[in-house]
Parts: C-alpha cells; structure tokens; sequence
C-alpha cells in the first residue's frame, strides 16, 4: 500500500476529475444547441421583419453566428488537463503551507482519517457556478477548487480567529458591480491585546450562513 500522501492525490484527483468531467458535459450540452438555437431566433426575427424571404436570409446568418459562438464555448470549456494543473496546485499549496515532508503525509493521514485523530468534515457547496469542497479536520482546513486549486490552513497553529466581510468592486466598461465575501481570518502569530494586525491567512464565501457554520465546525473541533 502506498503512502497517505498518494492515496489522498488519489483521493482529490477522483473527485476533481468527477467535477470537470459533470462541467465539461453541461458545456457540451450548452454547446450542441448554440447552432439551432441561432438559426431559429434570427429565423424568426427575420419572418417578422421580412416574411419568408426575410426567414430564408437569416437562416445563413444564424448559422454562421451559431458557429463562432459555439468555437468560443469549446475554446473557454475546462480542458482535461485541468485536473492535473489541480493536483499540481495542491502539491505546491502542501509544499508552501506544511512545513516537512513528515508534516505532509501526517497531513495527508489525517485527511484520510487514518491518524485516530477523529472525524473530518467534508463540505460540498457551489459558489459562481463552480463546484467546491472543503475539508476539516482537528489540526487543518484543506480549502479545494479544481479549477483554481488548493489553500490549507494549519488550525494547530492559529492563535485566534475572526469573521468579516470583504467588500470589492469590479468595473466593466461604464457597468460597476459590487460584491461581498464573508471571510474567516486566521492569525499565526500572537497578537498584542487591543492591537490590530493583518490577518496571516484566510477563507472566503459568498454566503454569510455558510461561512458561520464553518466557523462553528472549527471551533468545535
């Protein structure tokens, strides 16, 4: 039998290859109606406009239009290899945040629950239309995303945690959107009563209540 380190790879690739795999499919669903869809639509508009010959015309547009929407869908859809860039990110965020290849495959083991240290909770949410999970254990977080990767926070060193809000806005053209994430921060290092410190690592939600019960998880833990 191999090492928890490889059995938890194993693990996360499994599920990330699920994941991209279910997205790829309703991108390919999306994809297949794109040309009957545009050639009905600028059809129809082209029978109110113009009656049958206006129909007739458009049908041409329709599906030229139909194509190049279609390209750009096959273009953007997650690729197969995905699913490796993921597993790479979770080695670098396990080489970054763990400190000793002996600390990654306790890691790992725990994870697993192989380690005796108790039950770890996994959570499956959706947050902008992408498919996540998030891991907790007695002594770690393991925050995982196939499409952008992996953030493990080590709970055995956090020396005290808080929730806030992180406010952003994204502009695009004359169109301005604000957003909210409810965050969890978490401090490494001791912090001097009444002093205010920046937070050594953190994570995000798009949902108030979900980040609450995650935070009660933890601290139960």
């Amino acid at each position: 039998m191999g090492s928890s380190h490889e059995e938890l790879r194993e693990r996360e690739r499994q599920w990330s290859t699920e994941v991209l795999a279910k997205e790829r499919k309703l991108t390919n669903l999306i994809t297949i109606s794109i040309i009957p869809g545009s050639i009905l639509v600028l059809s129809g508009i082209g029978l109110l406009t113009g009656g049958i010959e206006g129909a007739i015309s458009n049908i041409l547009i329709g599906l030229i239009l139909g194509i190049v929407i279609m390209l750009f869908f096959f273009i953007v859809r997650p690729p197969i290899n995905y699913g490796k860039r993921y597993l790479k990110r979770l080695e670098e965020a396990m080489g970054r945040d763990l400190k000793s290849p002996g600390e990654r495959e306790a890691f790992a083991a725990q994870m697993l629950s192989k380690d005796g240290s108790g039950t770890v909770e996994c959570l499956d949410y959706k947050e902008e239309q992408k498919d996540k999970r998030l891991w907790i254990s007695r002594d770690y977080v393991l925050s995982t995303d196939p499409m952008s990767g992996a953030h493990i926070i080590r709970l055995r060193d956090v020396t005290k945690m808080e929730s806030d809000v992180m406010k952003m806005s994204i502009r695009s053209g004359t169109v301005r959107t604000n957003l909210e994430y409810y965050t969890i921060l978490f401090y490494y290092h001791k912090i001097a009563e009444g002093k205010k410190e920046k937070h050594d690592t953190w994570v995000a939600f798009a949902s108030p209540q979900f980040r609450d019960k995650v935070l009660k998880i933890i601290q139960e833990k």
